[in-house]
């Protein structure tokens, strides 16, 4: 089976993705835990860069770059010493992310499928997730509850509307039903 994944990296919390990868993979694969192995090598192999990128402008990591997975299947892979016999096809991969945390590269936990912003890249979420985890790959805390409860109420005819104060930032937010709109502003949005 041919499967689609996706992961992202950001540099500490809340600063936003500064890479992703969202593709179809190459290779064939003959299970789900397989399929986010490959996005864990992936992801393992963008660390490899980014830390080397890092290393060059001065900022060398001296701790494990942490890196979350919400695939049990895959933690529980990279943690054991021994290979199964099931999973002897997946050997390499599985040595190259358990040789990154050897040399504390990158260090595996388990990430709640619920957290896992790369979820936003491969599946249909609803509309609060979705939110919050294009907040969280734009770097902007999604954890206001008033926002999250704002993005409950949106159906098709509502309209965002943003005040600026004169130093043009945003001072208030908010949907509007189109019915409430007066005409000639509601002619904007047809």
């Amino acid at each position: 089976m041919t499967s689609w994944y996706g992961f992202s990296t950001t540099l500490g919390v809340n600063t936003g993705v500064i890479a992703f990868r969202s593709a179809l993979a190459r290779s064939i694969v003959a299970s789900t835990r397989d399929s986010e192995l490959l996005a864990c090598l992936h992801c393992t192999y963008r660390v490899f860069a980014l830390r080397l990128f890092l290393a060059e402008i001065g900022l060398q990591q001296v701790a494990p770059t942490p890196m979350g997975s919400d695939a049990m299947a895959v933690i529980q892979g990279v943690s054991v010493k021994t290979v199964h016999r099931d999973s002897r096809w997946s050997a390499i991969r599985f040595a190259v992310i358990k040789q990154a945390m050897e040399d504390l590269l990158i260090s595996c936990y388990h990430l709640p499928g619920t957290d896992n912003g790369s979820d936003i890249y491969t599946k249909i979420l609803p509309p609060a997730l979705h939110f919050k985890h294009a907040m969280h790959q734009l770097g902007w805390p999604a954890s206001a509850a008033r926002d999250i409860a704002m993005l409950e109420q949106i159906h098709h005819d509502s309209v965002l509307m943003v005040h600026h104060n004169s130093a043009e930032e945003a001072t208030a937010i908010g949907f509007v039903d189109e019915s409430q709109l007066a005409p000639s502003v509601a002619a904007l949005f047809k």
